[in-house]
């Protein structure tokens, strides 16, 4: 894995120059953070979360995009003239001869994680006929860490921050780790399986922001029990994001986010359920600033929605 740390704010200032005025791109394989070829996007700026309507096989050292009906999940980021004409190079696509290259670089609709807007971005599609094993859940970095181990490390950020109740779901974890996610905050905006409620997500805003988090090492049986509960994937996507981990440092882990047609902001999370949050908050010793902060967005949570009467 390889990791480019970059200054906050001049991701949010895009180097002095409007998003606007830069090529919005989709980035699904080695362009990832944690991946080979990510570096050629420091400077650039991280638009968040993304799902794109395609399908993606693994052609060894990188991945294909196709046509298709699935899901496929990346990053979104906005990059100049320059760095998109590096990008070229390195997909091999030749803006004189397209039909020659090995990527096409098209337009592709995309939808962001956070609140389901919807949009249309650059992306390279793979110029030949379909090769290589299919990766059906769409995730280029969490088929990687499923190749490379049995036992997997999966992020909570709700009520499985709870020893006891992950462990009441899914047996004793291997072992854990405390951290945050960054880029990302905490949001009460997933609609309960049960109704009438809404559970955890975590949701993009960039800058400094990082949600509190805890890392589980689990087996793949416990993972593909945990995928019941949290009702994946229809209700939840697992997928795979950065994690800052207090001991080990910066990697990628697997993580539930709640798919955008499964958000809600009218209702609150039930008593019982945050009841989970916080003993997970104090066993793993957060601090007071942390719980202070969810104290905070429960309380805004409680508030009544504003009207939008004129």
């Amino acid at each position: 894995m390889m990791w480019v740390i970059r200054d906050s704010a001049a991701m949010l200032a895009c180097d002095g120059r409007t998003c606007e005025s830069m090529n919005k791109l989709f980035v699904y394989g080695s362009l990832l953070q944690g991946e080979l070829r990510h570096g050629v996007l420091e400077g650039s700026r991280w638009l968040g979360s993304v799902l794109a309507r395609a399908s993606l096989r693994d052609l060894g050292s990188y991945p294909a995009l196709l046509g298709g009906s699935g899901t496929v999940v990346g990053e979104l980021y906005a990059v100049d003239d320059q760095t998109l004409a590096q990008i070229d190079r390195i997909e091999g696509y030749d803006p004189d001869h397209p039909d020659d290259s090995l990527y096409r670089r098209v337009t592709l609709p995309i939808r962001h994680l956070a609140d389901g807007h919807r949009e249309t971005v650059l992306a390279y599609r793979y110029n030949h006929p379909p090769a290589g094993r299919r990766i059906g859940h769409g995730d280029y970095r969490r088929w990687r860490l499923e190749q490379q181990s049995e036992a997997q490390w999966v992020l909570a950020y709700g009520s499985n921050l709870c020893p006891d109740r992950l462990a009441a779901r899914v047996g004793v974890p291997l072992a854990f780790e405390r951290g945050s996610i960054p880029g990302f905050e905490l949001r009460f905006n997933k609609h309960a399986q049960g109704g009438g409620a809404v559970c955890a997500n975590i949701g993009w805003v960039g800058g400094s922001a990082a949600c509190p988090a805890v890392a589980w090492e689990l087996t793949r049986e416990q993972v593909e029990t945990l995928d019941s509960y949290e009702g994946t994937p229809d209700h939840y996507l697992r997928m795979t994001l950065p994690f800052e981990g207090e001991q080990a440092g910066r990697r990628v882990c697997q993580v539930y986010v709640a798919q955008p047609d499964r958000i809600e902001h009218a209702l609150q999370p039930a008593d019982a359920y945050v009841a989970h949050i916080r003993r997970g908050y104090e066993f793993h010793g957060f601090g007071a600033a942390v719980l202070s902060r969810l104290e905070a967005l429960l309380d805004a949570a409680a508030q009544p929605a504003p009207s939008r009467s004129g």
